[in-house]
């Protein structure tokens, strides 16, 4: 019985700690996918403004 409770315990705990680390870390992607779409942008710009440097 003891065990049960335990293991539900547990359970529980890593679901929180799943539902609170989860916004952080796809928050931290989209920061990623923002970089990436911003140096798309300046290359392109490059590439019209004769080459870039």
């Amino acid at each position: 019985m003891n065990a049960v409770v335990v293991m539900l315990g547990l359970i529980a705990l890593l679901a929180i700690l799943g539902a609170v680390a989860e916004p952080s870390l796809a928050r931290r992607q989209r920061r990623r996918d923002e970089r990436a779409r911003l140096r798309a942008v300046v290359a392109v710009m490059h590439m019209f403004n004769g080459g870039g440097r």
